[in-house]
């Protein structure tokens, strides 16, 4: 049998299961650097990046009347243009913070050796890694969130959109998330969105992360046939909406990092075995999503209401960041009806959450819901408060944890209208 030993206790917290040094060289190492293009080509996607970054938050302002926390956003977001390496490093280091604070499931009987089994989860985890490294164009994370020293952000001159600064940092001997992880903030060069440098200086220790990734931009633009400059707005208007949700909400990074955090600790749980000698197969099964019952059996009780409220956050942000964008028009992005259709078919651009890509890659873990019923679902409650209150009712929603909508309500707008008075 396996028990939980208390972190602290003198026995490893459950980070200890995997080897993150290896997760990020074997990730890094399998994954294609991206577009192969000149360096005057490299040099024009990361400034359209930055530049469209830059616009997004008064775009969002607009559009949903959240001016001050726009303001915010635009005054104290740190954005930051990464290759697919430094994507890794993020997500290896986000999964790693969480897993800290999680007890690690030991063995008080034979069946269970710690080194295979870490041997065979790093694996793995770098299999989910690699693969979700190409395909995500961007991501936003809360101030709480923080970002290894070898992702470094791309240069605007002399950046390359391949595996190049963070891979380089790796192999060099920089700290990988292994240990603790640098706060983004000492990462250079920088660049913050709508903040001068003595601004910047002195706000954006608290401000939330923009990430994009720039090989990922350029490939899909040009697999895809997209206009070069409409994309990059596409993009950073979409995480610019995540980031003005974080700065009217402050409440919000928190409530999404302990909502994973019970997510994660489940998953965990689930490895403490019933019988000897099986811990390293169903930690495959889990990683794999071939457990079966998955909801019932891994998550539990408390994990199941955890991730029901995690599921309905994250479709509320999703479906709000989906309605702002269904205010763009061709006479402000002349592509934009050719966005809309072909993003209608690729429900994996963007995110927020409490780190980099934890919710797709928790998801993946347990064959939880994929990211499309997040846009569906928060796509099709948002749109319908809209049609009801506007955007003035529905920023309601971000005044505190309990005007949520719980997952029922999701399914029946009208509900949550009335529960608030504004039916």
């Amino acid at each position: 049998m396996l028990e939980e030993v208390p972190v602290g206790a003198g026995r490893p917290s459950a980070a200890a299961l995997v080897d993150w040094r290896a997760v990020v060289r074997l990730a890094t190492a399998a994954t294609p650097a991206g577009p192969q293009v000149s360096p005057a080509s490299r040099r024009a996607v990361v400034a359209l990046l930055r530049r469209s970054a830059l616009e997004a938050p008064a775009w969002v302002a607009q559009i949903t009347g959240l001016r001050r926390a726009a303001q915010e956003a635009a005054e104290s977001t740190q954005v930051l243009v990464v290759d697919r390496a430094g994507m890794i490093m993020t997500a290896a280091a986000s999964l790693h913070r969480l897993l800290e604070g999680v007890p690690a499931p030991v063995p008080v009987e034979a069946g269970w050796r710690l080194g295979p089994a870490r041997a065979v989860a790093s694996a793995q985890l770098a299999g989910l890694l690699g693969p979700w490294s190409t395909r995500l164009l961007g991501q936003v994370l809360p101030r709480e969130a923080l970002v290894p020293a070898g992702a470094v952000p791309l240069d605007g001159e002399a950046g390359s959109v391949s595996v190049s600064g963070a891979a380089s940092a790796l192999t060099a001997g920089a700290q990988a998330p292994a240990s603790v992880p640098v706060p983004v903030a000492s990462a250079a060069p920088e660049v913050r969105a709508g903040a001068s440098e003595g601004a910047a200086a002195s706000s954006g220790a608290t401000g939330s992360r923009m990430l994009l990734v720039a090989p990922n931009v350029l490939a899909f633009q040009q697999r895809m046939e997209l206009d070069r400059l409409d994309l990059p707005a596409w993009v950073t208007l979409h995480e610019a909406t995540h980031a003005v949700q974080l700065a009217q909400a402050p409440w919000l990074g928190e409530y999404l990092r302990s909502r994973m955090s019970v997510v994660v600790a489940a998953v965990v749980g689930a490895l403490r075995l019933e019988g000897g000698g099986s811990g390293p197969g169903r930690l495959l099964r889990l990683l794999h999503g071939r457990q079966a019952d998955p909801l019932a059996v891994v998550l539990g009780v408390e994990g199941q209401q955890a991730f029901a409220e995690l599921s309905a956050v994250l479709a509320l942000l999703e479906g709000h960041a989906e309605a702002v964008l269904d205010s763009v028009t061709p006479a402000r992005l002349p592509s934009a009806h050719r966005l809309r259709q072909v993003m209608a078919h690729r429900r994996v651009g963007g995110s927020v959450g409490p780190g980099a890509g934890l919710s797709g890659l928790v998801g993946r873990l347990v064959r939880l819901a994929d990211k499309e019923a997040q846009y569906v679902d928060g796509g099709a409650f948002v749109r319908a408060v809209l049609s009801r209150v506007g955007h003035e009712g529905l920023n309601r929603v971000w005044a505190g944890p309990e005007l949520l909508p719980t997952p029922a309500e999701l399914a029946a707008p009208e509900a949550w209208l009335e529960r608030l008075g504004l039916g």
